[in-house]
């Protein structure tokens, strides 16, 4: 009931003037009325916004735009617009929560502060958390922040397909896109959009309830990420059909968890003792001289960087990379698609992989394509060679872009 009264004052500003918009047929007299009554309201919510365009930044620049210093005071300052003001400065893609009044007042006093840091000590003042998906900022809830990236990570292994999986995903679901859309727009019609933009359909898109959002961004994501960014707000999640033509709405799951195994050298109990009194909701379990533990994706970078593992640390905490040298990998895959581990190394570094998905299909270069990799501190270029190399994929550095063709046959 009370998120109800609070979505119903969240979006009470669009509601009015979708009537006004109706008011057309009475005369344009009347329209022109209208509108000046309630425009004025809506204006002052842009007051001191950039006028350039919005262009939100991706990969390296993004984490750039994350670790900047910036000063900044507030006093009662509304969260929606405060929000705005910080995303269009940035040109980050900051997504508020449908459920958040946007009229919470925030007052702070910060200098030469990362945005990131910025970020969530305005979380914590309005009991929201913080999620980084891909290139996008999301704020909510906590209940939803908490699941929002290890439910990603689920349904995106469901669309790739399980080991002894005899489909393979179409490769219009394999790349990445950007979606952008104004005022007044309807969730409905953005997961339609979505749709559009990957090439496959909605079995059920009446899970969706009607509603009026305020204009927004999500740039260089995965049609999982994009779903569930929207679907999230309502407390849905997805399920994808085997063979990657359609996706259905399902209820948001209470707790999600992924399974993955640590190394652990030396004093293996002491260890696990350790990320159980510091992470009470893991469970871990030894065999040998490796430790099984199912977490959240967060928990698990946490994990990871812990054991100092060589690998760059999670994506929301890494300053930006500078240069290739200094970075190294560990990984022990079997039998995971291409695509996958490219995913993996963006997740878990400041590496954003650019390529024409047509151009390797015409090529001849599978992306779905199962690899068995094993490699101990390799080198990005090394990485990289192991992964490309035989599929005929050329890579290229451009700083922390990789950029990714088919290779010239001799």
């Amino acid at each position: 009931m009370a998120d109800s009264s609070l979505h119903q004052r969240n979006c009470l500003r669009f509601r009015g003037l979708g009537r006004v918009a109706r008011t057309a047929a009475m005369g344009f007299g009347i329209l022109v009325m209208l509108l000046g009554l309630v425009t004025p309201g809506f204006a002052d919510d842009r007051r001191d916004v950039p006028s350039k365009p919005f262009k939100p930044v991706i990969g390296a620049k993004f984490e750039e735009a994350l670790n900047q210093p910036l000063g900044l005071t507030w006093t009662d300052e509304s969260l929606r617009t405060g929000l705005r003001k910080l995303s269009e400065t940035r040109q980050i893609s900051i997504l508020l929560d449908r459920r958040v009044d946007p009229e919470t007042k925030i007052s702070i006093d910060l200098q030469r502060t990362p945005l990131r840091d910025i970020l969530r000590q305005l979380c914590e003042q309005a009991g929201l958390g913080l999620s980084v998906v891909g290139h996008t900022i999301y704020i909510g809830p906590t209940t939803t922040t908490r699941r929002l990236r290890t439910v990603i990570e689920l349904q995106t292994d469901q669309l790739l397909g399980g080991v002894n999986s005899p489909f393979k995903p179409p490769l219009a679901l394999l790349q990445r896109r950007s979606l952008q859309w104004d005022d007044f727009d309807r969730p409905a019609h953005l997961t339609s959009r979505i749709a559009e933009l990957f090439g496959f359909k909605i079995e059920n898109p009446e899970r969706v309830p009607h509603d009026l959002w305020p204009s927004g961004s999500i740039p260089n994501a995965s049609p999982t990420e994009m779903l569930l960014l929207v679907a999230a707000q309502f407390d849905l999640s997805i399920e994808w059909h085997p063979k990657g033509t359609s996706v259905r709405f399902v209820p948001l799951p209470d707790s999600a968890s992924i399974e993955r195994s640590y190394e652990v050298k030396s004093k293996t109990p002491e260890v696990v003792s350790a990320w159980q009194v510091q992470f009470p909701s893991i469970r871990a379990s030894v065999k040998g001289s490796k430790v099984l533990v199912s977490a959240t994706v967060e928990e698990h970078e946490a994990l990871a960087a812990s054991l100092r593992a060589p690998r760059t640390t999670p994506t929301n905490t890494q300053p930006a990379t500078t240069g290739t040298k200094a970075v190294t990998f560990t990984f022990e895959i079997k039998s995971a698609p291409l695509l996958a581990i490219m995913q993996a190394v963006e997740s878990k570094s400041n590496f954003v992989f650019a390529y024409d998905a047509d151009e390797l299909k015409a090529a001849g270069i599978d992306l779905t394509r199962r690899l068995d990799i094993k490699m101990t501190k390799a080198s990005p270029a090394d990485l990289f060679h192991a992964i490309f190399d035989d599929s005929q994929i050329a890579f290229a550095f451009d700083g922390n872009t990789v950029r990714l063709t088919a290779r010239r046959k001799p």
